[in-house]
């Protein structure tokens, strides 16, 4: 069962801002103050210790001891996590806590879903802010199929170029994430869950569900040219087909009648090193690209839905966007280096931003 390592809390104020801390990694839990991310090491920290993909008999479920743990068990972790935290913070009467939620890689992910469902200003504790350092917001983007994957094609580009598949991610750090997800997933369907890639909470994915990780779903132009190609009818299955592409459409998130609000927020990405001058003017998937499409949902939110009633009397639509820009802060904090915790220029944004809401 999921457990929160507490540090700093027994001997902080009951309304002490807290943070809770998701690790980039279930194998990275924290277990003395060292151990966690240099900045928040003065703060109250729960620690929020999620299972996912091990293969330990003791942590993997009782019916089948040799089971990997894969999703949906980590969030059902971090949601018991968080039902406990806020049912065991004691409170002085009419008075409130705050809680700042700060998440890495995998940890992003549930760090982006906990904050995005669980801001409620009104509550006396509950979650005001999230910060994210190169999270993964989008586990669709992962399959061939997605449009971040589409390339420009010239009139001349042979078939055979057209159907080559290319790079669907940049960065070594990005390659990892990909690797691992047959063991982090049991099947692609559970990619498009919005609680494991939270900007499904504001846009459908916008393709469909492939049979496999790693397959292409064939239109019907896809069948032609590849027929023609290898002149064989069985080179295509019928799990493959589809009639046509699926189309993007966006979501009313929050919802209109919710209490829910789009919490302060900043997402940190690093860049991949390109050596390339060509490569660098082609954007393919990276936490950059994941760290933007958020950052574009959440800010279209704030203005679209929040300030709808604003628009009946106030017309500076700039200075909407400015306080969503605000809102929900993006952040290049560096290239890529070989170790995945928070970078110096990482380090600094996080502390501005802190002193900036608390």
């Amino acid at each position: 069962m999921s457990a929160s390592s507490l540090f700093n809390v027994a001997n902080s104020s009951p309304n002490a801002p807290l943070i809770i801390h998701l690790p980039p990694f279930p194998t990275q839990q924290p277990t003395k103050t060292q151990d966690l991310p240099s900045v928040i090491r003065d703060w109250p920290v729960a620690s929020i210790n999620y299972r996912w993909h091990q293969t330990t008999p003791q942590l993997a479920p009782a019916d089948n001891p040799h089971l990997p743990i894969q999703w949906p068990c980590p969030v059902h972790d971090v949601g018991f996590a968080y039902t406990w935290l806020i049912n065991n913070l004691r409170l002085p009467d009419h008075t409130r806590r705050d809680i700042y939620v700060y998440g890495s890689y995998v940890g992003g992910s549930l760090a982006t879903s906990l904050a995005l469902t669980q801001t409620t200003p009104h509550v006396r504790v509950g979650v005001r802010g999230i910060a994210c350092f190169n999270g993964i917001y989008n586990w669709t983007m992962f399959l061939p199929d997605h449009p971040v994957h589409k390339k420009k094609t010239r009139k001349s580009t042979s078939m055979t170029e057209a159907l080559k598949p290319p790079p669907l991610v940049e960065g070594a750090h990005m390659e990892e994430l990909l690797q691992s997800i047959p063991d982090l997933f049991h099947k692609p369907a559970d990619l498009f869950d919005a609680f494991a890639s939270p900007s499904l909470l504001f846009h459908n994915a916008g393709l469909h569900i492939p049979s496999s990780f790693d397959q292409h779903n064939l239109t019907m132009v896809d069948k032609m040219m590849k027929l023609s190609l290898n002149k064989d009818e069985n080179s295509v299955s019928p799990d493959e087909m589809v009639m046509k592409p699926a189309r993007k459409s966006h979501l009313v998130f929050p919802p209109r009648d919710s209490t829910i609000k789009i919490p302060q927020t900043l997402l940190m990405h690093t860049s991949p090193i390109v050596t390339d001058v060509k490569k660098k003017c082609r954007k393919k998937h990276t936490f950059e690209v994941q760290a933007e499409e958020l950052a574009d949902l959440m800010r279209r939110s704030i203005e679209k839905i929040e300030f709808k009633e604003r628009q009946k009397w106030d017309d500076d639509t700039d200075s909407w966007e400015e306080a969503a820009r605000q809102r929900v802060r993006l952040q290049n904090v560096g290239d890529e280096i070989d170790s995945i915790v928070l970078p110096l220029n990482g380090e600094e944004a996080l502390i501005e931003w802190l002193k900036d809401i608390v």
